[in-house]
């Protein structure tokens, strides 16, 4: 009993003690009424700032995501053009690959066929000058001495011309001019006639004889004679004389034996090139300087690699075609897979 009564007094002690702790803090804030509304004012101020800041930096990272975003998308659109690039670069790395090997081979097909143009080239001019060994060239005769027949006229000119055996039996078979329009004007120079005999010796025979006189005439005209030969050996044979010319006037000896090579005498011996491409460097020691043609040139180093010529096996397999040369190029340069091995 005595203690409820002691915690009821303990009790009304605190209530009173809280009033007059509340009555102080009433007394104070009314004491100071511009202060606390001053901090009230304040902390609404900074609250509206952190608000308005945590709006700012929402707005911000909802930016900055979306840019993320934005460049997510672009890097993955760069990675695959990036893969789509990559796998065109090996397409074309394979195609330039394969055109090189096809350009190998094309380079390799086309000095084949060049050198094997100038092989049939060369046989070909070889059997049009065998075809002509039985014939003549005469040049300088006025047109239309020969009146209608060409073949009795050329016989009789012979046996009155030239200082023949009489057991020599001149059987011509056929006579004509050369084939090209009649010049108009009788200062122009006649066309030459061309004399085939039945028989080689005696076609030999009359040329040597030709040559051995020297001055043939007819009608006071001079008349030479030569070997009929195909065109393209007759342009090389005339180049060939035009060195001779020169080397003659530096008194030195030439000749030009079949079928368009240079023979050069001088105090070491008597030097014979296949064509004047070979001499270029002996001509200019001679102090002969002979322009040519890059054509010419090219055509002369063909030429040399001709079917007349016997090089060495390792030149002759660089100028033969392999299997897969052929079936590449026979395919358009793509290999067939079952070759493949097998080469």
């Amino acid at each position: 009993m005595s203690t409820q009564r002691i915690n009821k007094k303990e009790a009304k002690g605190n209530r009173n003690d809280d009033g007059k702790v509340g009555s102080k803090q009433l007394t104070l804030a009314e004491a100071t009424p511009g202060k606390s509304m001053a901090d009230a004012n304040a902390e609404s101020e900074m609250l509206a700032e952190l608000k308005k800041f945590r709006k700012e930096n929402m707005d911000s990272f909802c930016d900055l995501k979306s840019s993320l975003n934005r460049l997510e998308n672009t890097m993955e659109e760069l990675k695959q053009r990036t893969e789509g690039l990559d796998k065109r670069l090996t397409e074309v790395e394979n195609r330039v690959s394969a055109k090189e090997d096809s350009h190998i081979q094309h380079e390799k097909v086309l000095s084949y066929l060049l050198h094997r143009e100038a092989s049939l080239a060369s046989k070909c001019d070889d059997m049009e000058n065998r075809l002509r060994r039985n014939n003549i060239r005469l040049y300088g005769i006025p047109e239309g001495s020969e009146k209608d027949d060409m073949v009795k006229f050329v016989c009789h000119f012979f046996k009155t011309a030239l200082e023949i055996r009489e057991e020599i039996d001149i059987n011509v078979e056929r006579a004509h001019r050369a084939l090209g329009p009649k010049p108009r004007s009788t200062t122009a120079p006649p066309r030459s006639i061309i004399v085939r005999f039945l028989d080689f010796q005696v076609k030999q025979a009359v040329l040597q004889q030709a040559w051995k006189q020297r001055q043939v005439e007819f009608q006071g005209h001079k008349v030479y004679f030569d070997q009929d030969y195909s065109s393209d050996l007759q342009k090389k044979r005339k180049k060939v004389r035009e060195v001779i010319k020169k080397l003659k006037e530096k008194n030195i000896r030439a000749q030009s034996p079949y079928p368009a090579q240079l023979r050069i005498f001088t105090q070491s011996g008597a030097r014979l090139f296949p064509s004047l491409l070979e001499a270029k460097s002996t001509l200019k020691e001679l102090g002969i300087n002979m322009e040519m043609e890059h054509r010419d040139v090219l055509e002369m180093e063909l030429a040399r690699d001709g079917w007349k010529t016997h090089y060495n096996d390792r030149r002759q397999n660089r100028l033969q075609l392999s299997t897969a040369d052929i079936r590449a190029l026979i395919s358009g340069g793509h290999k067939d897979p079952e070759s493949v091995g097998h080469e």
